[in-house]
């Protein structure tokens, strides 16, 4: 479908687990690669489908239930791979569609900006609401995010996404921490 994923972690015994995760999962077709990454995708957008979200990415997506099944979606893995006795996992990813984007932190860092110190570019960006060279978003309305699991750069006002916590933007750049 529409959606892209990437994931920065690990799940520790996967060999073990994958059957399981697997069970949940949506395969449209069947997988082709075996990895942790490309089964947790496919887990959950078997949970988007057990929630009544399209797991196509076509249809409009309600952010607040997409972030509420994505966090019960890492509280079973987590609890899966605790009940193995192994370490926890790391499941840091980003989903989006084109039109919402989501980023999650549990088990290693992960920060993001949405404000900048200083920009380059200032005075020719044409942008009129210049919100990101304000100290502090003004509310949910921004016109940048940036997602990383370092700071990167000088320019950016780097916030840490807090532990177990989704970085959220919508198609009309309204960003939510959930």
């Amino acid at each position: 479908g529409k959606w892209l994923f990437a994931h920065n972690g690990t799940i520790h015994g996967f060999s073990n687990l994958k059957d399981q995760i697997r069970a949940q999962a949506w395969w449209e077709t069947a997988p082709r690669g075996h990895t942790d990454s490309e089964t947790l995708f496919h887990f959950f957008l078997g949970k988007m489908a057990e929630n009544d979200i399209d797991p196509s990415g076509e249809a409009p997506i309600p952010i607040p239930q997409l972030a509420q099944t994505l966090k019960a979606g890492v509280d079973w893995i987590h609890q899966a791979v605790t009940r193995e006795g192994e370490r926890p996992p790391t499941l840091n990813f980003l989903l989006t569609n084109g039109k919402v984007f989501l980023g999650n932190r549990h088990g290693r860092e992960l920060w993001f900006a949405t404000q900048k110190l200083f920009c380059a570019d200032k005075e020719t960006c044409k942008e009129p609401n210049k919100f990101c060279m304000l100290p502090t978003r003004p509310g949910t309305l921004v016109n940048h995010l940036i997602v990383a699991s370092e700071k990167i750069g000088d320019e950016d006002r780097w916030e840490e996404v807090p532990e177990d916590t989704l970085v959220t933007l919508d198609e009309n750049f309204h960003f939510r921490l959930f």
